[in-house]
């Protein structure tokens, strides 16, 4: 049996045992069809059966069977959880992995200017402390252009381009 890692356990909540659970964001949407959970415990993966699982405040709490008190489900806070891949809808090579940045998606785009045309490919997407720059080969050099509201105008995702208006003199920079 072939198990994924999917997350941890947090802390108890209530009094009847339920535990909030922190998940990775690809493997939210399976919860609500799985039947039993892996919690490593003494470095091994016991399978734990659920009860219910609800949402409260954006964090999954899962109450499991014979987890009946709050010292109980204290036991296993920090734990992390597992779940058989054969359970699993969506195949790993289909999952989505979130990105934290926003502008992600837009690698592989063309990148023009209202002024200067085709600046080239968005070959990376790198996060800075401000914001998020665009890495394009422009000229045989390599340039970051920033991606916010203020230089970006406009992005087709189905011509997959991207628009901005970029101040006189920054690609000479």
């Amino acid at each position: 049996m072939e198990l994924v890692v999917i997350g941890k356990t947090h802390k108890p909540t209530g009094l009847k045992g339920e535990i909030q659970l922190i998940v990775n964001e690809e493997y939210l949407v399976e919860l609500e069809h799985l039947e039993v959970l892996f919690i490593k415990t003494y470095g091994r993966p016991t399978p734990y059966f659920i009860e219910h699982i609800r949402v409260n405040n954006n964090l999954p709490l899962v109450k499991l069977e014979e987890i009946e008190n709050k010292e109980v489900a204290k036991k296993l806070s920090a734990k992390e959880i597992s779940v058989r891949k054969s359970d699993l809808r969506i195949p790993e090579e289909e999952r989505i992995i979130p990105s934290s940045l926003n502008y992600a998606f837009l690698v592989n785009y063309t990148m023009n200017d209202e002024v200067l045309g085709s600046l080239g490919t968005i070959k990376e997407v790198l996060e800075f402390p401000q914001q998020e720059m665009a890495v394009v080969d422009f000229k045989g050099k390599e340039v970051f252009i920033p991606l916010n509201p203020t230089f970006l105008q406009n992005i087709d995702k189905t011509n997959k381009k991207a628009l901005v208006k970029l101040p006189e003199g920054m690609l000479e920079l």
